[in-house]
């Protein structure tokens, strides 16, 4: 995104831009930009946050032609944390891999009770859920020795 700073432009009594760079899905959450104020300051113009990676401005011409300075041949690594962003991105990407880790559990117990299975190690319990499990031990209140085989003692 490329706009016209006019405060910053009128401070150096010259016209300038302001390129910001944003990165993260599904929201920004690091960015990186750019300020100048002059045409000489091309093809290095000074990185005000973040760092250069490479640039492209002695390669071949950029396809976005129509933005002045070949804009679009800036390439930086962003560096600061925009923490709103930062922290939703987090929270979306674990809930998925929350989703990931623990829903294939759940939905394997709950169709196992569905189909009158032991839980936990899928025995046919033959409609007797609330007896506990003989195999494994599961929702049996006096015995023990399935406590201490999932202990693994």
């Amino acid at each position: 995104m490329a706009r016209f700073d006019s405060a910053q432009a009128t401070l150096n009594s010259q016209p300038g831009f302001f390129y910001w760079d944003g990165r993260g899905w599904p929201f920004i959450a690091l960015a990186a930009h750019w300020d100048w104020f002059s045409q000489s300051a091309w093809p290095d113009p000074p990185i005000t946050a973040g760092f250069a990676l490479t640039n492209q401005a002695s390669g071949p011409p950029s396809p976005y032609g129509i933005w002045p300075y070949g804009i679009h041949d800036l390439r930086a690594c962003p560096t600061t944390v925009l923490l709103s962003g930062f922290v939703i991105d987090t929270l979306f990407y674990a809930a998925i891999w929350f989703g990931v880790f623990f829903g294939f559990t759940s939905a394997k117990r709950f169709i196992r009770v569905r189909r009158g299975r032991c839980p936990r190690c899928g025995y046919d319990l033959r409609g007797q859920l609330g007896a506990g499990c003989p195999e494994c031990g599961w929702n049996r209140a006096g015995d023990t020795a399935g406590r201490v085989a999932e202990r693994g003692g």
